[in-house]
């Protein structure tokens, strides 16, 4: 599988023991990021299918430039991509013109009904809510512990 943008760069500094506290992924034709900010990219009709391990264990920013608005579909390739990143990642949140939410609320308010069954978008699977939920306690675990190192 293929790395996104300037995951080789990420990959290499998180080897020499500096993990970020944040990684932004930036979906569109700008990538522009602040300095210092650890940002991955991707271009429109070019994103599925990367390899999300570069993001392992870590909380990921989801900002979309593209002309697909998240928060007005109910599937599309952004959407699809936060999903493959959810299986890594520690957190992700969404974020599209201001408007920044947690994938994972994203995903269960946007449940369907059908009967007495809820069922997941398109973008979103009971695997994904299984694996993101358990990385995302490991992270508040290592956090919290990371923590208690300078309050004692």
């Amino acid at each position: 599988m293929k790395l996104p943008a300037y995951a080789h760069a990420l990959l290499k500094a998180r080897r020499a023991g500096a993990h970020p506290p944040l990684v932004t992924v930036i979906y569109g034709n700008d990538w522009y990021a602040e300095p210092g900010t650890a940002r991955l990219a991707l271009k429109p009709g070019e994103a599925l299918g990367r390899d999300w391990r570069c993001v392992a264990g870590l909380p990921v920013e989801f900002v979309n430039r593209s002309a697909c608005l998240m928060f007005e579909e109910d599937d599309c390739e952004p959407l699809r991509v936060i999903g493959e990143i959810a299986i890594e990642s520690a957190q992700i949140w969404m974020i599209e013109d201001g408007m920044r939410v947690s994938a994972d609320t994203w995903a269960y308010m946007m449940r369907s009904h059908n009967g007495a069954a809820c069922q997941w978008p398109a973008w979103w699977s009971e695997e994904i809510e299984k694996n993101h939920g358990q990385n995302r306690k490991r992270w508040i675990s290592e956090a919290a512990s990371y923590l208690a190192r300078f309050a004692a």
